[in-house]
Parts: structure tokens; C-alpha cells; sequence
């Protein structure tokens, strides 16, 4: 095994180790406080920061901004939300089309998010739809803002291109 893999290898096992410490604590806070996590009144186009923890692969992880992609009505009667991450890295290519030249999205499930239109955003951000989750209100810590109406149309689109709806 060469050394590089033996050192990524040992560093993902620190990582691991280091979020089921976490994510012990966010479930012992759950179990303390169900009720009041059940309750907390969450709606669709918020962005919250979130312990997503330590994943597989290209899986987001750790603690980053998440967008609530559920219905205010589900998320206020359930302790689960669904979301999409958010991440400052934005793929992008070259586009030439009647001769004119942009530059677009990479990978059609993201959108981007500009921090000129979102100042509560630590910088622009693609929402990475291909990675909807379920996930724990426990795992949710602070709002930062939310999105605008025609903006989230957006994002469900590409919501609907992924699932196929």
C-alpha cells in the first residue's frame, strides 16, 4: 500500500472517530430535548448551518449551510427536514453558442447561489441537489437566512430533473 493511501486512510479514521464523538452528543441532545427539537418551526428556502458529519466518497460532510427543501407543513410536524448541502466549490464550464462564449454549471443538479444576492452566505455556493438528504432537526444549529420564492423554483426544478418528476 503506498504511502499516500496509508496516510488519507488514517486521516479518514481520525475524522470518523472524531464525528461519532458528535454525533453521540447531537443524538444525547435529541433524546434530552425531543420536544422542543420536534417543534422548532423550520421552513422550506431556510438555510441552516448543519452537522452533516464524516461521509463516504464524494458525500458532503462536516459542519456546512444546508437548504430545506421540505414543506413547511411536514418539517413543523416531524423532527426530520429534508435538505440539499450547499458548497463553495462551484464546477463550471465553457459554454460557445452562436459564437458568444459564457461560462455555465458544471453538473445540471447544482445551482448557484450568489453572495451579492444572499449576504448571509460566507461566499457563492452551488446547492448540490444530486445530494438530498433526510436528516435529524438536531443536526441543525443556525439559521442564516432564507431564499427567495422565484429562487427556490429554481432549485426544485432541478429537484424534479433528478427524481425524474
Amino acid at each position: 500500500m503506498s504511502e499516500q493511501i496509508l496516510k488519507a486512510k488514517q486521516s479518514k479514521s481520525q475524522s470518523i472517530n472524531s464525528w461519532v464523538r458528535d454525533k453521540e452528543r447531537l443524538s444525547h441532545d435529541f433524546i434530552e430535548d425531543s420536544i422542543n427539537i420536534k417543534s422548532k418551526q423550520i421552513n422550506i428556502g431556510d438555510i441552516y448551518t448543519c452537522e452533516i458529519g464524516e461521509n463516504i466518497g464524494e458525500e458532503q460532510c462536516n459542519s456546512r449551510p444546508v437548504l430545506v427543501v421540505s414543506k413547511t407543513f411536514y418539517n413543523n410536524h416531524s423532527s426530520n427536514v429534508t435538505v440539499v448541502p450547499l458548497s463553495k466549490t462551484i464546477l463550471t464550464k465553457v459554454v460557445i453558442k452562436n459564437g458568444k462564449r459564457r461560462t455555465s454549471l458544471k453538473v445540471r443538479t447544482h445551482f448557484k447561489l450568489k453572495k451579492t444576492d444572499f449576504p448571509f452566505l460566507d461566499a457563492d455556493s452551488a446547492v448540490k441537489c444530486e445530494q438530498i438528504r433526510s436528516i435529524s432537526k438536531s443536526r441543525l444549529s443556525v439559521k442564516k437566512g432564507t431564499i427567495d420564492t422565484d429562487t427556490l423554483k429554481k432549485v426544485q426544478t432541478r429537484l424534479k430533473d433528478l427524481l425524474d418528476l
